[in-house]
């Protein structure tokens, strides 16, 4: 499975990509008018670097596993392995959210100390870490 605070923090990111996304289109695109040449029907501004990784995220997030919700709701049996596919996506989208600049840099630190505080207690397997952690830690 995936680590839970990675998870969990699919109900802040995406809102907050929702909300950039539609912050950006939102705003007065300019115009060829302004610079003085004629007016075509093809008016597109390109997404700056970091709102195309929120948007990749996004739909990759949206692509991998929505699908599965659908499955669940038609009454097919679904399994937490189904959520794998969609663990890149969560990563980018956790990774957008604390990289934020009015995101506080000390609480950047401790959210990657409890992400990897989450990995040692839940991931199944223990016989990686050296024999006394797995002691300490009673495995």
């Amino acid at each position: 499975m995936t680590n839970f605070l990675e998870t969990w923090t699919l109900y802040i990111w995406i809102p907050l990509v929702g909300n950039a996304l539609y912050r950006f289109y939102k705003r007065k695109q300019p115009t060829l008018d302004t610079f003085g040449f004629e007016n075509v029907t093809t008016n597109s501004v390109a997404l700056p670097g970091e709102l195309k990784f929120a948007a990749f995220a996004l739909v990759l997030f949206l692509w991998s596993y929505v699908p599965y919700i659908f499955l669940f709701l038609s009454g097919r049996v679904t399994y937490p392995f189904y959520f794998l596919p969609a663990v890149p996506a969560v990563a980018m989208g956790a990774s957008y959210w604390i990289t934020r600049s009015w995101f506080p840099r000390w609480l950047m630190y401790v959210y990657v100390a409890m992400a990897f505080v989450f990995f040692f207690i839940y991931f199944p397997y223990k016989g990686f870490l050296p024999d006394w952690l797995r002691v300490l830690i009673g495995h």
